[in-house]
């Protein structure tokens, strides 16, 4: 153990010793490496475009030599149009200074305007004269003027000047160019890098390949093809930004009457470039032109209202719908990666920042022992959910546990919340409290407040859990200790949310008395909860108990964990046993729906109304899902999801205020097909969209919910298995699902497929607005 200790501490001091080596080359070496990065920057952007030329049919030769071409006559047409909009401005700056006295002699003015901090100015003013050279007393040796004789005033020094000699014309010609020799010979040698990368780019990736292969070839291609896509991306998208951003600047500067509009656009579209400042660098001379040649004040301020309105629309509008994908860099990452660049290669690294730290983002995703840049730099969270939602029972914030979990809530379902999140954080607990490594404070503090934080979580939303009131038709036995207790109230409160009614069994309670309560009131379920680590042979332990005193109990064996396979735990079961392993507290539901046989006297229930029913109407609208117009893409994925599945019927259904829309639809009877849609009340996929997660319903007879409804029997619906259809809020607007008329079992497998062809179906809905 020491051993591996002292190790891993060897490894972080050579890790450490390495960056502080690399970047020390990077300050030193920066006028050879500064070159190199700029061309590669340059080769990702114009790669793209030679691959496009030679997929026309263009020689590789050919296409190189006319996308080096196009892009050095595009820098030299801008540099051109910038040259000339500076001299013109140049020309004109004199007409500006009458206009920039008075405005200068306005703001002295009212500076100098009489209160108490400028008569407190004068005076002070006045005081420093006195002593600097005012009247002084006399002083010992020094004359009175009263008549004495007065000392012969001592002579001016005289100021001598030196005159170089003039200079030749070599000389002025020098003192003219050699100021632009390096940035010239920097510009030529970025040109001879660019056409050499993009004549040998293959020949490049596969050396550098080679060079970081020791993961695996297949590692370090998809190292390399990742950070190429990611800055291919962000150069391209930048530039497409920078235009739709600094285009309108120019007319809008030639609209308000700023001089030389263009030169002003031009510097907004290759100043943001550069992260954060770019932008209000480039407002700074506009604003400072204004000021001068508007003898008023009105033209700074709309030339400032241009530039915050312009912003404001693409941080917001522009950038989120033509990024689509991040850089994966967290913004606090930027700021720090722009100061640290700019520190060490000055306003070119300031430039290059963003592309540099997207390369360290990638090699920490795919280099282990670099792995701290992706955790440091990234936007991906660094914690799970569960993770986040157990530091904070840890830290025993108890406001910042609600608001995580209401953040998670508003984008999933109830179930996903206790499947994602909770459950795996209260197994977090369980084993750090069996390890000896949860203090007593921090565990009474869990058991005391998840109660109360689920109370929270639901109350606004979900129907009162009353647990101990009414005919109790499943009761919920906790395996061994608090813990378990502490997941049974969870799934209860699950269980009252979808319309079951429950009853808790004490974890201080003896087993005797839990079959006792069991034939005093005949529960149909038995449902045993229990947390790992230490779970899974007190759960069969106690069933075992249950079953040799009620024999014939329908049981249900809850394993609560995100990471234990319910078939694996099956098989430890002995053959002869009825109950049935479950995971997770979505299998949990779905098992227990399925056993619950349902009564003449039980009504069809309506889906309920979910909490953000305003916003979900919204959303559906926006997206124009009630359009009656055909589409073929949701067409052509209910016909392959009936082929797939085997079923008569698949639909993808809209749910709007009153109704059930069916946009698309496969086998339903003609009557249904002509009309497409149905009451909401009735539909099924109205509870898919309420819980906002999967349903299935193995047998609709069996089911209390659907047994009574009135238009499934009708149409002698037997089976149903939905997804949600959610938009890129999160906001459920329909379902995607298969029907039986037969009852049938649902794996796992083809739910998962389920779902993802839903989530594919998603992703469409922004794209193709749903027209055909």
């Amino acid at each position: 153990m020491g051993s591996q200790s002292s190790m891993s501490d060897r490894e972080g001091l050579l890790t450490l010793f390495g960056l502080i080596a690399v970047v020390a080359v990077l300050y030193f070496a920066k006028v050879v490496i500064l070159p190199v990065a700029m061309a590669v920057m340059l080769t990702f952007l114009l790669a793209p475009l030679v691959l496009k030329l030679q997929r026309i049919g263009l020689p590789r030769v050919v296409a190189i030599i006319t996308t080096v071409v196009i892009a050095f006559l595009a820098i030299a047409a801008i540099a051109w149009t910038i040259s000339v909009q500076v001299v013109s401005l140049a020309d004109e700056l004199p007409r500006y200074e009458q206009t920039l006295r008075s405005k200068i002699r306005q703001l002295n003015d009212s500076h100098n305007a009489e209160g108490p901090l400028s008569r407190a100015g004068e005076l002070v003013s006045k005081l420093r004269k006195e002593l600097d050279g005012g009247d002084l007393p006399d002083l010992p040796g020094r004359q009175a003027d009263t008549g004495a004789e007065v000392a012969e005033p001592v002579p001016a020094p005289v100021t001598v000047q030196l005159q170089p000699e003039s200079s030749g014309v070599v000389e002025s010609a020098a003192q003219v160019i050699g100021p632009l020799v390096g940035p010239l010979g920097t510009t030529g040698l970025v040109g001879i890098f660019v056409i050499a990368m993009l004549f040998q780019r293959e020949d490049l990736r596969e050396r550098f390949v080679r060079i970081i292969s020791g993961a695996g070839l297949n590692v370090a291609t998809e190292a390399i093809d990742d950070a190429a896509k990611r800055i291919s991306r962000y150069l391209t998208m930048q530039l497409l930004v920078n235009a739709l951003y600094g285009i309108p600047i120019g007319i809008g500067l030639h609209l308000i009457g700023v001089p030389n509009a263009m030169l002003w656009g031009f510097l907004a579209i290759l100043l943001r470039f550069i992260p954060y400042l770019g932008p209000w660098i480039a407002a700074v001379f506009p604003l400072a032109l204004a000021f001068a040649i508007d003898p008023g004040w009105s033209m700074l301020f709309m030339t400032l209202g241009l530039f915050l309105t312009l912003e404001l629309v693409s941080n917001n509008i522009i950038e989120p719908w033509l990024y689509g994908v991040s850089t994966g860099i967290s913004n606090f990452a930027l700021m720090v990666a722009a100061v640290f660049w700019t520190w060490l290669w000055g306003p070119v690294g300031l430039f290059l920042s963003t592309p540099l730290t997207v390369c360290l983002v990638v090699l920490g995703n795919y280099v282990p022992s670099l792995n701290f840049f992706s955790v440091l730099l990234g936007s991906v969270p660094a914690l799970q959910p569960f993770e986040r939602l157990y530091q904070r029972m840890l830290a025993m914030d108890y406001n910042e546990m609600l608001l995580l979990s209401q953040d998670f809530v508003k984008e999933h379902s109830l179930t996903e919340y206790c499947d994602q999140a909770l459950i795996p954080a209260l197994n977090a607990a369980e084993a750090d409290r069996h390890a000896g490594g949860l203090a007593e404070i921090r565990q009474t503090f869990i058991l005391q407040n998840v109660p109360e934080l689920f109370e929270d979580l639901v109350k606004n939303d979900r129907p009162e859990l009353s647990l101990l009131e009414g005919a109790a038709r499943v009761l919920i036995v906790p395996a061994k200790d608090d813990m378990d207790e502490l997941a049974a109230k969870t799934l209860a409160a699950v269980l009252v949310s979808v319309g079951i009614q429950v009853r808790i069994h004490a974890a201080t309670d003896l087993t005797a008395v839990c079959a006792e309560r069991v034939m005093q009131q005949p529960f149909e379920v038995v449902c045993i909860s229990a947390v790992p680590p230490a779970a899974f042979i007190p759960a069969r332990q106690l069933y075992r108990r249950i079953s040799a005193a009620c024999p014939g109990v329908k049981c249900i064996i809850g394993i609560w964990s995100p990471t234990a396979e319910s078939y694996n735990l099956q098989k430890r079961l002995s053959k002869n046993t009825e109950a049935q392993v479950v995971t997770s507290f979505q299998a949990a539901v779905t098992q227990i729906q399925s056993l619950v046989s349902p009564s003449e006297n039980d009504s069809m229930v309506s889906a309920p109304i979910p909490s953000n029913e305003p916003e979900r109407l919204q959303e559906v609208y926006n997206l124009n899902l009630v359009s009656k117009d055909p589409n073929e893409l949701f067409d052509s994925v209910t016909r392959a999801l009936a082929k797939a599945f085997n079923v008569p019927i698949s639909l993808v259904s809209i749910i709007d205020s009153e109704r059930q829309f069916w946009k698309a639809q496969t086998g339903l009877p003609e009557d249904l097909a002509l009309a497409r849609e149905s009451p909401r009340d009735t539909s099924v996929c109205g509870h898919v969209v309420a819980q906002n997660s999967p349903l299935v319903v193995e047998d609709i007879a069996l089911d209390k919910r659907f047994s009574n409804n009135a238009f499934l029997k009708s149409r002698g619906i037997r089976f149903y298995a939905g997804v949600p259809l959610r938009s890129k809020a999160g906001l459920a607007v329909g379902s995607l699902c298969v029907i039986d008329t037969k009852p049938r079992n649902v794996s796992e497998q083809e739910l998962a497929f389920l779902t993802a062809l839903a989530e594919l179906l998603t992703e469409s809905l922004d794209d193709v607005k749903c027209v055909a």
